[in-house]
């Protein structure tokens, strides 16, 4: 059985549209998205009725939540003043731009979520954005064992999925697997997109990170008509 689960779209519908496209050829019999829905790029409605449109299961990121509740900043990790200050721009544009409806949907999703049925062959799958008890805060590859220790005395989980922190990774921590599944839409290297396949079955878990490129011209074409602050196709993309 495979599933697969992607993390930070941030708006980006042409990567989102390119990973959707990809995952065509694997036919997952569920796609899941670990948080960080909107924010940073002006498509956030289309890329919130393609999450809807097709089903994906979802749970909320800090910036999902910093949308949604009206918070003065999103939760993320910045490296400059210069960032902080693009960030908070794009989090009330953001916020400008959406209705009441689409925050509530973004309000109402779940911080994390335990997968443990008949399409996960007995495996438990905690999913979250950050951390199981701050969507604010992420786990790095090279993290401290300690704190990978402290997610598993929370939760016994054969198999962690995250994101946040936009690098993907697979580890190993007291044999439970941790996987960051990096950005659809912020990924380290644009134009591409990460994702991740599970597939569950009898013979045992395979777990991959995968990628798709998308259009980044086209992207950058269609952002620079918007509204939104041009420096953030500079800085970021």
């Amino acid at each position: 059985m495979k599933l697969a689960f992607i993390s930070d779209v941030h708006s980006n519908i042409y990567a989102l549209k390119s990973v959707l496209k990809e995952l065509e050829s694997y036919s997952p019999s569920d796609i899941y998205c670990l948080g960080d829905i909107v924010g940073f790029l002006p498509f956030h409605k289309e890329t919130l009725n393609e999450i809807k449109k097709n089903g994906i299961i979802s749970i909320a990121g800090n910036y999902d939540l910093a949308v949604a509740n009206n918070k003065k900043t999103c939760g993320c990790s910045l490296n400059s003043s210069f960032e902080e200050e693009l960030s908070r721009k794009s989090l009330e544009k953001t916020k400008q731009d959406l209705d009441d409806n689409e925050k509530n949907f973004l309000r109402k999703l779940k911080t994390n979520l335990l997968i443990n049925n008949n399409k996960t062959n007995n495996k438990r799958l905690h999913l979250f954005h950050g951390l199981l008890d701050n969507t604010s805060s992420g786990l790095e590859d090279g993290t401290s064992e300690e704190k990978f220790n402290k997610v598993i005395d929370k939760s016994e989980a054969d198999i962690y999925l995250f994101g946040h922190v936009h690098k993907p990774y697979i580890k190993k921590v007291k044999n439970k697997a941790f996987v960051n599944c990096g950005s659809v839409g912020r990924s380290m290297e644009p134009g591409y997109a990460d994702y991740v396949l599970v597939d569950l079955n009898n013979e045992g878990t395979t777990i991959q990170i995968m990628r798709a490129c998308y259009d980044l011209a086209r992207m950058k074409k269609a952002f620079m008509k918007s509204t939104f602050p041009k420096e953030i196709i500079e800085t970021w993309y």
